[in-house]
């Protein structure tokens, strides 16, 4: 199966136009290997052109680090070192730091690759992308030029001594809410050399154990960074008492919780204090009231 990633788009005006989805697909659009240091791992690359125009195309590796939900592919670290390691094959059989070819309307070409992994690799996590630009300019509907491109990013795990340690921090939920939606957020810290998932499980039921809102979310987090993990139950109702029972994993930690949430909106609020108020005075009028007829 072929997919389409865009993780790139850049354009030639002031304001942001939507981005052109280019003609390109690839796949895989993510690989995981295992590397040992002096080793040579061969790869490929499936590319289809399925526009009805030829495509001229250059492929190179770049660095790729996400850090909090934000994917850079400049940023150079010691967990970014394969991305100089990277070498593509061009159609004289020669491996390259960057090739440039030509994709006639509707053509599929596999791309060689290869990662030289050298002795005194790092051990751990190493993180890079291997990109398929467009060098043809592409228009959108209101004939901005953009240059897009779509990579495969390749997750690369370099024998040696793997440190794996996890932290979660500044978990937060709010037992009483007002005029906003349900919310669970935390901090997971990785504090090793090798990236891990963490695991949110998100549940909400009614007093009487129906279940309202159910969830889980996976979110990877790479060597030296952190992630700050957030859940909302968007259609949270105006007014009621809710159980919230969430379970967050990263690694050996594991925190798990059962908590009441009260919710009541502005709304909410003000019709019971007007009720309140109401009751309050109902109550003075009818006890100055018995003492009247005493």
């Amino acid at each position: 199966m072929l997919f389409t990633f865009v993780p790139f788009s850049s354009a030639y005006a002031d304001d942001e136009p939507e981005p052109v989805i280019p003609p390109l697909e690839i796949s895989p659009v993510s690989t995981r290997v295992s590397l040992n240091q002096k080793e040579q791992k061969p790869g490929t690359i499936e590319v289809k052109n399925y526009g009805n125009e030829p495509l001229n195309i250059r492929v190179y590796s770049t660095p790729f680090s996400n850090a909090d939900g934000n994917r850079n592919f400049k940023n150079e670290s010691d967990y970014t070192k394969i991305s100089h390691w990277i070498k593509i094959k061009d159609d004289s059989g020669s491996y390259q730091d960057s090739v440039t070819f030509t994709m006639t309307p509707k053509q599929t070409k596999t791309i060689s690759y290869k990662i030289d992994v050298p002795s005194n690799a790092p051990a751990g996590g190493q993180y890079a992308t291997i990109f398929f630009e467009s060098l043809d300019d592409q228009k959108n509907e209101d004939s901005i030029k953009t240059t897009t491109r779509v990579g495969m990013l390749i997750y690369a795990n370099v024998a040696g001594e793997l440190i794996r340690e996890a932290n979660i921090i500044n978990v937060r939920t709010n037992s009483f809410i007002t005029g906003d939606n349900l919310k669970v957020s935390y901090t997971v810290e990785n504090k090793g050399n090798i990236d891990f998932q963490a695991s949110t499980t998100l549940q909400v039921s009614s007093l009487f154990g129906r279940q309202l809102y159910n969830d889980t979310k996976l979110t990877t987090v790479f060597p030296d960074s952190s992630e700050n993990v957030e859940f909302e139950w968007k259609d949270t109702p105006g007014f009621g008492l809710y159980n919230l029972h969430y379970k967050i994993r990263a690694l050996d930690q594991t925190i798990e919780k059962n908590e009441l949430i009260l919710v009541a909106s502005p709304f909410a609020l003000v019709i019971t204090g007007i009720l309140i108020v109401v009751l309050i005075l109902a109550i003075v009028y009818r006890t100055r009231l018995n003492k009247t007829r005493k």
